[in-house]
């Protein structure tokens, strides 16, 4: 063999080796963990399919078959989770093998939602608030490889709500699905903004004022952009800031953190 054609078959071996090496870095799994969100504009609970009777807000007689427009509310817990109000837990491992793609249960971990001042159809005036109702349906992730950093997915999760109407003396409740299927991308290390949460960490998964649920944090998975297909848009929630939200109940709390765990009951 010439030296120019070996030089050929050890360029060939090199750049054949090289590229094994970055399939294989590229196929690293996905740990299990949670995944952060914060929601959007348009989110509203639909009892179109489901419509209240009439009766149930006392002194109306008219059924509704509405929407109830909600916002987010930042959920307490005892680490900063930033202005997350909806946590979903991937509960497996993403093995992608040869086929770049790979699979997951998701399940709906705590949810915080509200509307201060919402009306009912007899002109009553209502707080409303989201909790998540008990036992959850466990939906599926699907995550695809398109490079060594992380590629894009896909969710199929509707996750079951409590919606709770208050009016200072009257506590009613219905129940609604929120459907948070959906697709984006993502990538294996957190972008610049993003919210690292390391676990474990306790948070008040229903919106009821009690520290509640311990979660795993975030792993190596960081979902971006997504879009939903259901009423519940939401994105990536942002960092600490320097305002001091409240949560469901009132209670103060700084970047989403309980200043005192022990004083949540």
């Amino acid at each position: 063999m010439t030296s120019r054609n070996s030089t050929r078959v050890m360029f060939v071996a090199v750049i054949a080796l090289l590229c094994c090496a970055g399939v294989a870095q590229a196929q690293v799994p996905v740990n299990p963990g949670i995944d952060l969100w914060e929601t959007q504009a348009g989110t509203y609970a639909n009892f179109a399919d489901n419509p209240l009777p009439a009766g149930f807000f006392p002194g109306c007689a008219l059924p509704f078959a509405g929407q109830v427009p909600l916002v987010g509310d930042p959920i307490a817990a005892d680490k900063a989770i930033g202005t997350s109000d909806t946590i979903v837990q991937r509960t497996g491992t993403i093995n992608f093998g040869t086929t770049g793609t790979g699979t997951t249960g998701l399940v709906m971990a705590a949810l915080c939602l509200k509307n201060t001042s919402w009306v009912d159809p007899c002109g009553g005036a209502w707080g409303v608030k989201v909790r998540l109702s008990t036992p959850q349906v466990v939906g599926s992730l699907t995550a695809t490889l398109s490079s060594a950093s992380g590629g894009s997915f896909s969710t199929n999760l509707t996750a079951k709500g409590d919606v709770i109407f208050s009016n200072g003396g009257t506590n009613l409740t219905a129940t609604d699905t929120i459907n948070l299927s959906g697709s984006g991308l993502w990538q294996y290390t957190p972008p610049p903004g993003a919210v690292v949460v390391s676990g474990p960490v306790m948070v008040d998964s229903n919106c009821d004022g009690t520290l509640d649920k311990v979660l795993p944090g975030t792993s190596n998975f960081f979902p971006g952009s997504v879009t939903h297909t259901g009423p519940h848009p939401v994105k990536p929630p942002k960092p600490c800031q320097d305002t001091v939200p409240t949560n469901a109940v009132g209670r103060v709390i700084k970047c989403a953190v309980v200043a005192d765990p022990a004083a949540v009951d």
